[in-house]
């Protein structure tokens, strides 16, 4: 209930800005430190989504869940328009409840050849559930970006050091296999993160545009 009542704020203050991430968690000290039985995380991860998602949609909603009981009362204030939300890793269920569920699927960063086969599984079931439905597959990215800009690919811990020329390849592959949308992690920077920011905005992103063409890639 707390977390509906505020991304709906947030979404009344930035209108169709927000895309909200869930997922069951995993740590047990967390679970611990909640008093929530880990060993009943994925039931409860799918009385939490039921819960979030009636209280946001419906007016007055009449919900009786292990999370608590309305009757009589409604979430102020209402979101102006749908709040995107996106299944995070498996969260403990299977791809057949989350491709029927949620808008889209945040999955952990993996090379590009192996995320296609998750990407082609995904959009296999999307489509058995929810014909003609789109739904964006996710990816975060640890990113380490050289300043050397001819600098090749490096594995690291969930990603890569790379220099922006490769990034710029190594991110077309991504967007080749079926990623929609991609975020960077710049926890493992070892340059300043403004620096690094800086270099993505002015070098990599104008080769990724929306809704226009971008320029070609050298």
């Amino acid at each position: 209930l707390r977390v509906a009542k505020e991304t709906a704020t947030i979404e009344n203050l930035f209108p169709q800005r927000l895309m909200m991430g869930i997922s069951s968690g995993d740590r047990r000290a967390d679970f611990h430190g909640l008093n929530v039985p880990h060993e009943q995380r994925a039931e409860l991860f799918r009385d939490g989504y039921d819960y979030l998602q009636k209280v946001m949609a419906e007016e007055f909603p009449k919900i009786n869940s292990p999370y608590g009981m309305i009757n009589g009362a409604n979430l102020v204030p209402k979101s102006t328009a749908p709040i995107p939300t996106f299944i995070t890793g498996y969260s403990q269920q299977t791809m057949d409840w989350f491709a029927q569920n949620g808008d889209g699927w945040i999955y952990y960063p993996r090379d590009p050849y192996n995320q296609a086969h998750a990407i082609q599984e995904w959009r296999e079931l999307v489509q058995k559930y929810h014909p003609g439905v789109f739904k964006p597959f996710i990816q975060p990215l640890h990113l380490d970006l050289a300043e050397n800009p001819d600098e090749s690919v490096t594995p690291i811990r969930l990603g890569y050091r790379v220099g922006r020329k490769m990034l710029v390849e190594l991110l077309a592959l991504y967007q080749e296999v079926g990623v929609n949308h991609l975020f960077f992690a710049l926890f493992p920077s070892q340059r300043p993160i403004g620096e690094v920011i800086d270099e993505l905005g002015q070098e990599v992103l104008p080769y990724f545009p929306a809704h226009i063409d971008a320029p070609e890639r050298v």
